[in-house]
């Protein structure tokens, strides 16, 4: 006596919740990062025991990724995704030798404005030139002191030297004497 067993065929990946509303997609799921929640649906066409469905899946690219176990209710529920391309794969067992079926989700999340490469390519432009026109300022400026001082030491150099020759000129006529 032979137990036949029956092995879904088939499963689908097309709806989610994200943030208790309901979206449709197909292959690339598009979500913000406001979403606090998103859950995925696995929907398999197999309507004996759900227990004896096997379906697991796992975020690709994360450190920690393993695959978990999709419960009865066929909701794989994900929260707080950071920015970028994520990899949503689930894999169901179709058949008594361990085959799995996959199925490949790609879960973008855009970046806000300021976690673009544009956005830091364009601030640390800009911190260069501040850099650049404040070291400009600052050796444009200790040039002007430096010409003040140097200024200030000839007049000082000058009224010296001419008291200098004058006291020389002094003493001549002290010793003509």
């Amino acid at each position: 006596l032979k137990v036949n067993t029956y092995y879904p065929k088939n499963m689908y990946v097309e709806r989610a919740a994200i943030d208790n509303k309901e979206q449709r997609f197909t292959e690339n799921l598009y979500l913000n990062q406001e979403s606090n929640r998103v859950d995925i649906f696995i929907d398999v066409p197999y309507y004996s025991n759900p227990d004896n469905l096997v379906i697991e899946a796992k975020l690709s690219g994360m450190p920690t990724a393993k695959w978990e176990t999709v419960g009865k209710d066929g909701k794989f529920s994900i929260s707080n995704l950071g920015y970028g391309n994520h990899t949503f794969v689930v894999k169901m067992l179709v058949s008594d030798k361990g085959k799995f079926i996959y199925k490949k989700i790609n879960i973008i999340i855009s970046p806000y404005f300021y976690q673009t490469l544009w956005f830091k390519i364009l601030a640390f432009t800009i911190i260069l030139l501040l850099l650049y026109f404040l070291i400009r300022w600052r050796i444009n400026f200790l040039k002007k002191k430096n010409n003040k001082m140097e200024e200030i030491v000839n007049s000082r150099t000058k009224s010296l030297s001419d008291t200098v020759e004058k006291l020389e000129i002094t003493k001549t006529q002290l010793h003509k004497e």
